[in-house]
This record gives C-alpha cells, sequence and structure tokens, in this order.
C-alpha cells in the first residue's frame, strides 16, 4: 500500500489551503524527472496560458539528480500563484508500488479543479489558448468526457521537427486498434480520472504506460472531443518507452500494448477484435526482428503462414513469412530508414 512521505504532506498541504481560497478550474499536472535542459519549456508553455478562469500547475519532481528540481522552485517562485512544485527526495517511480498514483490523485483532490490537463516535463505547449479553447469544449458539451488535439514531433537526437500526431479517434473499437491521443494535449473531467484510478487501480496492472489505458476507458465510459489543431510539441528522446532504440525496450512496449488491449478487451466485451490485436501485435514483432536481425522471428513468421491478412502490411507479412527470397528483401528495404518511415505510413 502507498504511502505519502512527510514532506510530500506538507507540500499538498499547502496547495490545499491555498486552493481554499481561490478554487481553480484547472490543474496541471506535470511530472517531471531529470528533464534539466527541457523543463523551461514546458514551464513557460504553462505561464504563458491565457485564461478567463483560475487555473494552477503542480510539477512533481520525481527526486531528479540533475537541476529540475532548482528550476521548478525558481518557477514556483516567480510564480507562485501558478507553479506548485511537488519535490520528491526519493524517486517514486522506481517503487512500483502506484506510489505515482496515489500522490496524483492527492494532489487532484486538494485543488478541488473541476478539470485536469497533463504534460510531462519533457514537452511543451505552444498554443496559449490552449486551456481556454478546451475549457469551453467541456462547459458546452456535457456529454464529452475529454478534450485533446495535435501536437508536432521533435526529434531530441536529430534536433529537428518532423511530423505529427493525433487525429480523431472516432471511437472506442479505433483507440483500441490505434492510440492517436497525444497526452501532453488533453485535458479531462476530474471525476472520470478519480473514477478511472479507483476502478482500475492502474498500479496493480504493471503496464508499462499509464495513458493509453486511461484514454481507453474514458473512450468507453464517455466520448473524447478532437480539436483539430496544434497545440504543443512532442519530444521524441532516444530512450523513453515508446522510441528507445534497444529491441527489449520495444518488445517490452509493444507487449505492454497487447496487454493493455486485451485487458480493455475483456472489460468491454468485444472479442470480436482480439483477432486484429493479435494481427497487429504480431506485425510490429515480426517487422521488429526484420528491422534488427533479431533471432526470435521464427514464431511471429509462423503465425502468418497461418492467419489470413486484413491489411496491406500483413499480406506483404504473409507473403515475406512464406518465401524467404521476399523475407530477405523485406529486411533490406525495412533496413533503409527512408524505405521504413514511407512503409510505416501505409495504414491500410
Amino acid at each position: 500500500m502507498a504511502s505519502l512521505k512527510d514532506d510530500t504532506v506538507i507540500q499538498l498541504q499547502r496547495i490545499s489551503t491555498i486552493c481554499k481560497l481561490k478554487v481553480p478550474v484547472v490543474v496541471v499536472w506535470c511530472m517531471t524527472y531529470n528533464h534539466a535542459n527541457y523543463i523551461k519549456e514546458a514551464l513557460d508553455g504553462f505561464v504563458t496560458q491565457i485564461a478567463s478562469f483560475p487555473f494552477i500547475v503542480i510539477v512533481h519532481d520525481d527526486a531528479s539528480s540533475d537541476k529540475t528540481s532548482e528550476i521548478v522552485c525558481e518557477y514556483g517562485e516567480k510564480y507562485s500563484d501558478i507553479i506548485y512544485p511537488i519535490i520528491e527526495t526519493e524517486n517514486q517511480y522506481s517503487k512500483q508500488d502506484g506510489s505515482l498514483d496515489y500522490i496524483m490523485k492527492a494532489a487532484i483532490k486538494a485543488t478541488g479543479a473541476k478539470y485536469i490537463a497533463m504534460c510531462e516535463g519533457d514537452d511543451y505547449w505552444t498554443d496559449p489558448l490552449k486551456l481556454q479553447k478546451q475549457v469551453n469544449v467541456l462547459e458546452k458539451k456535457i456529454e464529452i468526457g475529454g478534450v485533446y488535439s495535435r501536437v508536432q514531433c521533435y526529434f531530441q537526437g536529430h534536433r529537428k521537427f518532423e511530423g505529427y500526431i493525433g487525429k480523431d479517434y472516432i471511437s472506442f473499437e479505433n483507440l483500441l486498434r490505434e492510440n492517436t491521443i497525444p497526452t501532453l494535449t488533453v485535458l479531462i473531467r476530474k471525476e472520470l480520472l478519480l473514477k478511472y484510478i479507483e476502478e482500475i487501480k492502474p498500479e496493480r496492472q504493471n503496464w508499462e504506460m499509464g495513458d493509453y489505458p486511461m484514454w481507453l476507458w474514458i473512450a468507453y465510459k464517455s466520448k473524447f472531443y478532437f480539436m483539430n489543431e496544434i497545440t504543443g510539441v512532442y519530444r521524441i528522446l532516444n530512450e523513453s518507452v515508446s522510441h528507445s532504440d534497444s529491441v527489449d525496450r520495444h518488445i517490452e512496449f509493444y507487449n505492454s500494448c497487447r496487454d493493455i488491449q486485451h485487458y480493455f478487451i475483456d472489460y468491454s466485451h468485444r472479442f470480436d477484435l482480439l483477432n486484429w490485436v493479435e494481427e497487429y501485435y504480431n506485425s510490429r514483432m515480426y517487422q521488429l526482428c526484420l528491422e534488427q536481425n533479431y533471432i526470435e522471428i521464427k514464431s511471429y513468421r509462423d503465425y502468418f503462414k497461418t492467419i489470413k491478412p486484413t491489411s496491406f502490411k500483413t499480406k506483404m507479412f504473409k507473403i515475406s513469412a512464406n518465401y524467404r527470397i521476399c523475407e530477405y528483401l523485406m529486411k533490406i528495404c525495412l533496413q533503409n530508414i527512408f524505405i521504413r518511415k514511407l512503409y510505416n505510413n501505409i495504414n491500410k
């Protein structure tokens, strides 16, 4: 059972006391760890928001070993009406006991806010009206549980902008097939977030990512509204969970995605989607094996020999699996970064 340390409790009590005097409409939850090179952009994106309502930003620094906490505290002093730091002396993520969810839940409850936004310390907002636009949507459309938008991608290793993330999810089924919701753009109703944590208990699930299952639950229980405009920048680091250069990290990520999809197939009783999830998972794993010359390729090759493909990509994989010369040519193509980008952009 997770519990709060005394210094964390004191910081939360301070937030609660201040928010009782002026209850914010929105609380922004910003998790950060060793983001000293990036956190200023995130904080600047928060403090430059123009809104007709009060909002605060809780920045949770998870015991960074660089100067992240110093920067956060500097902003907390300069923008004391907006930025509220929670500085940990012990890393909570590594404990894997639900401490992070516990702290977030306690912090959000302490504020009394109506809506919750999220943005990690290495991403940032570029639209100063992001919160205002999204609150307007949720105030007018009571049937909507959350609103999100698009982001521009910034590849830190190459120091360049390339591509965009975020598109209309249409339905729970579509979101189960593909996560189209960038976390840093989301604004959701507080009661949905708290109910999700209470019902699903994500800290017990051992999932690699915390956002995707939450979006699936909200999409199943309520609806998302897609705001078709760019409101921020998603920074892609080489060693992030979903963009690692390590084959093992990729496998962990794909396995976790599959676990999440299976969980919500069971949860929603949408067993008709199970074959698609398996096809999608095996496609990603087979492609990874081809790209990285990974030795554990046989089981994925055998899978494609037996199925009836439902997309262009999986048809190509079936041909490769059945004919070694085709598999060899596919491997050569996928190991070329430009051809791989073109192939990855094929949706069908």
